[in-house]
């Protein structure tokens, strides 16, 4: 199996200008309105909270969609639920050894952790666009690169 594919906008190898810009369309299609994403379906109080706070993360940073929306609150729910074993375990440490709370424990983390993949939420997926995103501003502010459109034709 194959790497996962990087949006258009984090891409750091050499693509053409016309083939990136039709990527950035098409996802930008794709990915549907940006503004007031709502969780998919209800939420108890801490998880809107953690919901909300990622949300505000994604928004001001321009990547999120309503199709993230699903993705997005099912990640909001496995963290809340982890943050409550969590709770259960410090409080009751005897149930650090019971294999039916590291095993609910662990999926949880498992879908937390590829929501977080999905939402480009790990340290590394934030790496990447830091990365990115610095180049796109190098670029913003180099007169030449304005000069001549501030694009990379791929050659």
């Amino acid at each position: 199996m194959g790497r996962p594919a990087k949006p258009a906008q984090a891409g750091t190898g050499k693509i053409g200008k016309q083939e990136k810009n039709d990527r950035k369309t098409a996802e930008n299609k794709l990915k549907g309105q940006s503004r007031n994403v709502k969780p998919a379906y209800e939420l108890t109080k801490n998880q809107k909270k953690i919901f909300n706070t990622i949300r505000k993360i994604l928004s001001d940073a321009g990547v999120l969609g309503e199709l993230d929306a699903y993705v997005l609150t099912a990640t909001a729910v496995a963290a809340d639920r982890i943050a409550e074993i969590d709770l259960k375990v410090n409080k009751n440490p005897s149930l650090m050894m019971d294999k039916d709370t590291a095993a609910v424990r662990g999926k949880y983390w498992s879908d937390f952790r590829q929501g977080c993949n999905e939402l480009g939420l790990s340290p590394q997926a934030r790496a990447k666009l830091g990365i990115v995103a610095a180049s796109n501003k190098a670029k913003e502010n180099d007169p030449l690169a304005a000069m001549l459109g501030g694009e990379d034709d791929g050659d």
